[in-house]
């Protein structure tokens, strides 16, 4: 009787660590972008439309546009940030642009409101040093001062409070949610160079290749 009595506990105690373990499993935001270059079947290899509301770096009207859907919740998206930013000075022709993918949202409720307040820091011509504070930060991923955050980077704070009241955020951020999914986009980061797909990151020299090669 002991012994049935020993293994019963032994079973509910090893059911308890599996529990244990998926949960903590759940609580680590899922990072895409540990995968290098991979494409996601049936992504759509079309490039998304650019929106006249989307943050970018370099000229316009650029011959060469590199899109980065970034999420301030994956980890390797700040990585893929600081890349965008390195890529501009080392490809100045070429335009970076930026589209919100919060994938991240339903478990790290503070990352939507990431992605939100970036786009009101943009009211006031800050949204990179915004989103790059943002990251160093934690992304999101814990809680942040974003009134105190964008006090720090010059951005008109009645201006930002202003704007998060307002619908412009979310609208923003819903429409680039939107664009992904059509996409079928699954992670982050995700880039289109023109009309070539890149999943995830790879070296910035070869990002650096492609670029030029697009010319």
């Amino acid at each position: 009787m002991h012994a049935k009595k020993t293994s019963i506990l032994g079973i509910i105690a090893i059911g308890l660590i599996f529990v244990v373990l998926a949960f903590v499993d759940f609580q680590k935001p899922f990072d895409g972008g540990n995968d290098v270059n991979v494409v996601q079947d049936n992504v759509v290899v079309a490039p998304p439309t650019i929106s006249k509301n989307d943050p970018y770096l370099g000229p316009a009207d650029a011959k060469v546009t590199m899109i980065g859907f970034i999420d301030f919740g994956c980890k390797s998206c700040a990585s893929a940030f600081g890349m965008m930013q390195k890529l501009h000075a080392r490809v100045p022709d070429a335009k970076f642009v930026w589209k919100d993918l919060p994938l991240h949202a339903e478990i790290l409720p503070n990352v939507r409101l990431a992605h939100y307040t970036a786009r009101c820091a943009q009211k006031s011509g800050k949204f990179w040093e915004y989103a790059q504070m943002v990251f160093q930060e934690g992304g999101g991923t814990y809680e942040i001062d974003f009134n105190q955050i964008a006090k720090d980077v010059g951005v008109n704070l009645e201006e930002f409070n202003s704007c998060m009241r307002s619908k412009f955020p979310v609208e923003v951020v819903e429409k680039n949610l939107e664009d992904a999914k059509e996409r079928k986009i699954l992670s982050t980061p995700y880039f289109y160079i023109n009309d070539t797909v890149v999943g995830g990151l790879i070296p910035i020299n070869q990002f650096q290749k492609i670029l030029i090669d697009a010319k």
